[in-house]
């Protein structure tokens, strides 16, 4: 971090902190914890794809779901009275630093859907300005886009001096999405779209023994059908958990985990929705395949590749298996 961020957040915050600033790491933006005796601040420094118009829709969503009592951070003001302050080709913004542990697998998972749910809820009710609605970097694919966005990044997979796994991998890609090609109609006709959270996961929803204290990262937030926010928090689940996807009782697992998204909403899950969730899910590892063309880095696509390889697998198995699964996630 620059002495030139630092020496602008004390002399445009006001901040005085104690000790080194923390770099609390992220995959896209520098979060900087600032420590004091009550805690400190941390100063979020977004990548250059967030434009002033995009923190701006940020911070008014955020807002509306704090004043709707969830827990998401409230902005602190500079000085003089804005939200953000610009550096360089940046925005950055502050708000006081929360501690607390990440969501992990057990009874907290269950509990951060339930929340997922009550989120959703306010968000429909958000007409959100135009800024709000794409993230500049999505890792989201709209299902009638997947076909041409998989394409992409197979044809990068196979140009990037592949190995015989890798190119395994882009034959696992384009199948999927001819697998799913279908999908697109149902999704595009019958599903209601609104704003969803878009990184709903892991470090960005963080505990304090079994309370919710903070929920973090809004950058991959638009407006897509519900489901499929959902579907990229199940998508983690199954990865992280490894083998044995087709489990029975891995299903169940994440059925349950659907259920509990489903107490959270006052407009529960329609039938249509249950019955192309399994379609969401196995389509969310695609958005990934596509992202292999905007990455810069040769060692960090084929790194990328190498970790979604298993999720390919597992996410074709589950389409050419689709009845089960959807018989699974409809309303027990």
């Amino acid at each position: 971090m620059s002495s030139e961020l630092l020496f602008a957040l004390q002399t445009r915050y006001g901040l005085q902190w104690d000790g080194e600033p923390v770099d609390l790491g992220g995959s896209n933006n520098l979060n900087v914890h600032l420590p004091s005796p009550d805690g400190g601040w941390v100063a979020r420094i977004y990548a250059s794809w967030t434009t002033e118009a995009r923190l701006r829709a940020i911070q008014d969503v955020r807002s509306a779901l704090v004043s709707a009592g969830l827990p998401f951070a409230s902005t602190v003001a500079a000085l003089d009275g804005s939200l953000f302050v610009s550096l360089d080709d940046r925005v950055v913004e502050v708000e006081r630093f929360v501690p607390g542990e990440n969501m992990d697998l057990g009874e907290r998972l269950q509990h951060g859907m339930r929340l997922l749910g009550r989120i959703h809820t306010v968000l429909a009710g958000i007409d959100p300005p135009p800024a709000a609605k794409v993230a500049p970097f999505p890792n989201h694919v709209e299902a009638r886009y997947a076909p041409a966005w998989t394409r992409g990044g197979t044809a990068v997979m196979r140009a990037d001096h592949p190995t015989t796994g890798d190119l395994h991998a882009a034959d696992l890609a384009d199948e999927l999405a001819n697998a799913l090609a279908n999908e697109a109609r149902l999704v595009s006709d019958h599903l209601p779209r609104q704003l969803v959270h878009g990184d709903y996961w892991d470090n960005n929803v963080l505990f304090r023994g079994d309370d919710i204290v903070l929920v973090l990262d809004l950058d991959f937030m638009g407006e897509r059908p519900r489901i499929d926010d959902v579907a990229l928090t199940l998508y983690y689940t199954n990865s992280t958990l490894g083998a044995g996807y087709d489990d029975p009782s891995r299903v169940a697992f994440l059925a349950n985990l659907v259920d509990a998204y489903d107490t959270g909403l006052t407009r529960r899950l329609s039938a249509t929705e249950r019955a192309a969730l399994p379609g969401a899910l196995a389509r969310t590892v695609l958005s990934f395949v596509g992202m292999l063309a905007s990455i810069d880095d040769a060692s960090a696509r084929q790194r990328l590749v190498r970790e979604i390889a298993p999720d390919l697998e597992w996410s074709l198995d589950l389409v050419r298996d689709v009845d089960r699964w959807r018989a699974a996630f409809m309303s027990r």
